[in-house]
């Protein structure tokens, strides 16, 4: 019986799931915790600009639990602070704007778009619209 640690498991996941990503979690299994997973891997193996959104948490809790998980935020990391700018949730247009601003090719990262339902401030339709524009995006500018 082998055994593989997280980062070869998630290696060979990304070599099958390329372009796009979506992990679900519930209130008994959160996956909060894949997200330093995937900062760690994108970081060390893609050498690409990464794009994190924190709706759940703001930046600072995030770098907290990363240095204790070993993940330090690089500098080719923008987090966009959507935590603490809570009013700014309502307009999904203009996060997609900013994500999308350009056709340079780099990594997604968003925490929790159930936030985005919960705020009342969002349709279900819009969130979908919102992540398949991104999938498609993705896409588009495919770094595999």
């Amino acid at each position: 019986m082998t055994t593989t640690n997280d980062s070869s498991f998630l290696s060979d996941f990304l070599s099958i799931h390329k372009e796009f990503i979506l992990i679900l979690d519930t209130l008994t299994n959160p996956g909060s915790f894949l997200l330093y997973s995937f900062l760690e891997y994108y970081q060390q193996k893609c050498h690409l600009p990464i794009t994190f959104c924190g709706f759940a948490q703001d930046q600072k809790h995030y770098e907290a639990v990363g240095k204790k998980m070993g993940v330090t935020f690089s500098n080719q990391l923008e987090f966009i602070d959507l935590f603490s700018q809570w009013d700014q949730m309502d307009d999904l247009t203009l996060l997609t704007a900013h994500l999308l601003k350009d056709s340079e090719k780099k990594c997604i990262i968003i925490d929790n778009l159930s936030l985005l339902y919960y705020s009342g401030k969002n349709s279900l339709k819009g969130i979908l619209d919102f992540v398949l524009l991104l999938r498609d995006h993705v896409k588009k500018v495919s770094f595999w």
